[in-house]
């Protein structure tokens, strides 16, 4: 009698232990290579798009295509009541910008400025914020609106002053030769040198070692003053103020620290004589 075959036994078509696992590493290696694929064209795409934003801030930053598109949305993050004009322009906007014949005005305000030379930062214009490395301006006049406001007696914290500008200006180096500020044509304050730093919005105010040369004397100040912050001030100031018909100038010193809830307010310095007034 013949031996029935087992039918526990391997199928002749069935893939040995070792036909498997060559299976299983070839599909592991099409996986990988899939992969690698996506990878290199995501990799390329990336490339692509880094490239195309580098030659478009080249562009912007070295064409004067670019320093008008540039100046052009300046202009357009203004508000509807203020205006900035310009004779001409030079230079790229990546800096030095020099801009000849500028005219600003802003509802009554009116500046004028010879020469106006821009040192824009790598990042010039976010949002409504203009950020400069550095600004020089020569020649200029400022014409103040007249006070239209009738008299009032000081009320707390009212008389304090408001902080409103038409675009946010961050400086880190200003550089003024030459500024007269007047008042309906009335002169002011003729300021014939100012160096250094502003950082200003409206409601807030930072000034970095500000030094003015002017016909009204000598001023420096320091620190920040926020009237949209519960009039958060840390501020420093000094005046070395000239007396007609005296040798002896006016020396004066300033200091401000504190909220609205709790400001201590010092002030010394000789008139000729000493004086010193503490509020807190």
């Amino acid at each position: 009698m013949s031996r029935l075959p087992d039918a526990h036994g391997a199928s002749p078509d069935e893939p040995t232990p070792e036909q498997r696992e060559a299976h299983i590493g070839e599909l592991r290696d099409k996986r990988h290579a899939r992969r690698r694929r996506l990878a290199l064209r995501s990799g390329l795409a990336t490339l692509g798009v880094l490239l195309l934003v580098a030659a478009f801030a080249y562009w912007l930053l070295t064409t004067v295509a670019g320093r008008d598109l540039l100046l052009a949305q300046i202009k357009a993050r203004l508000p509807a009541t203020a205006s900035l004009t310009w004779s001409s322009a030079e230079g790229p906007a990546s800096g030095p910008m020099t801009l000849h014949g500028v005219h600003f005005r802003w509802n009554k305000l009116d500046f004028v400025a010879r020469t106006v030379v821009l040192d824009p930062a790598l990042r010039p214009l976010l949002g409504r914020r203009l950020r400069l490395d550095a600004m020089r301006i020569e020649g200029a006049t400022l014409d103040l609106p007249p006070n239209d406001k009738p008299f009032e007696l000081p009320r707390w914290p009212d008389s304090l002053p408001q902080i409103t500008v038409p675009l946010a200006l961050q400086a880190d180096d200003i550089r003024v030769d030459g500024l007269r500020v007047t008042r309906q044509s009335a002169p002011l304050i003729d300021i014939t040198r100012l160096r250094g730093g502003l950082d200003v919005s409206s409601g807030r105010l930072a000034m970095s070692h500000v030094a003015i040369d002017s016909d009204r004397g000598r001023f420096a100040l320091h620190g920040t003053y926020a009237p949209a912050d519960d009039y958060r001030t840390d501020l420093l100031a000094t005046a070395l103020v000239p007396v007609k018909n005296s040798r002896t100038p006016l020396r004066l010193g300033f200091v401000a620290r504190g909220s609205l809830e709790a400001m201590d307010v010092a002030l010394a310095g000789a008139a000729p004589g000493p004086v010193r007034v503490t509020l807190t």
